[in-house]
């Protein structure tokens, strides 16, 4: 059986994420906290390296993580054995989108260091996995996947170049500096999904790890963030009991 690491990015305490997040008691978990997003996925995998992990499976902090969906992921990853296997989460909650595409987005790499739109990316609709459904197809090749139970493994990991897409400067938040300017990376998970693309590792998406995103409002948000405002901390909590799936 393969070493499993729940590696979570943790700058923010929100209460129904980690009611989930507690429920978890059957794989490693790492909690990456109080950092700016860079040092946070740097941390995370240089642990789950170190200490002899095959996959890396990472969450942010404002979803809901459930047993299911965690082990669904699991259970792909030992039947299908892709570099990267993931869950998916909506978009945002009010949009019928998934954050998992098919391809890159056009010319994307004449776009690395800009932001790029929502319209862009080519989200696919929710009812497209509605219909694989009623065809019994439960996974799916994909190209971007937004970190929602997102397995990564070992020779991925060994291989990734962290950092964001693009580097957002910002008049409150500043935990970062980047030619001369401060503020914070963006876009991690499609920096990702392009290196990962371009150094040829195939992507899979569980259909049925479904896992909710439930994005804070703009000011709640920025108040929750400890960053910069509490020491950084690497937390590790050892299973509790055997992986059943």
């Amino acid at each position: 059986m393969p070493r499993f690491l729940l590696g979570i990015l943790h700058p923010r305490r929100l209460e129904f994420f980690l009611n989930s997040i507690e429920k978890i008691d059957f794989i490693d978990k790492a909690f990456a906290e109080n950092m700016p997003s860079s040092a946070a996925y740097k941390t995370l995998r240089d642990f789950a390296l170190d200490k002899g992990y095959d996959y890396l499976i990472l969450t942010a902090d404002d979803v809901v993580v459930s047993d299911f969906a965690l082990k669904q992921v699991i259970k792909a990853v030992l039947f299908h054995n892709y570099p990267i296997t993931t869950g998916w989460s909506l978009v945002r909650p009010n949009m019928k989108y998934a954050n998992i595409t098919l391809f890159p987005p056009k010319n994307i790499e004449k776009k690395i260091g800009k932001p790029i739109l929502l319209h862009e990316y080519g989200f696919i609709p929710t009812r497209m996995i509605e219909d694989n459904f009623k065809r019994d197809v439960y996974v799916l090749q994909v190209w971007f996947v937004g970190f929602s139970l997102t397995a990564i493994r070992r020779d991925v990991l060994s291989d990734w170049e962290v950092r964001g897409w693009f580097f957002n400067p910002h008049p409150i938040y500043q935990p970062e500096e980047y030619e001369g300017r401060r503020g914070f990376w963006s876009g991690f998970d499609l920096w990702f999904s392009f290196d990962s693309w371009r150094k040829g590792y195939r992507k899979l998406c569980v259909l049925d790890a479904y896992v909710p995103h439930l994005p804070v409002g703009y000011s709640h948000g920025w108040r929750e963030l400890r960053v910069g405002k509490e020491p950084a901390n690497l937390r590790f909590e050892e299973a509790k009991k055997p992986m059943i799936l």
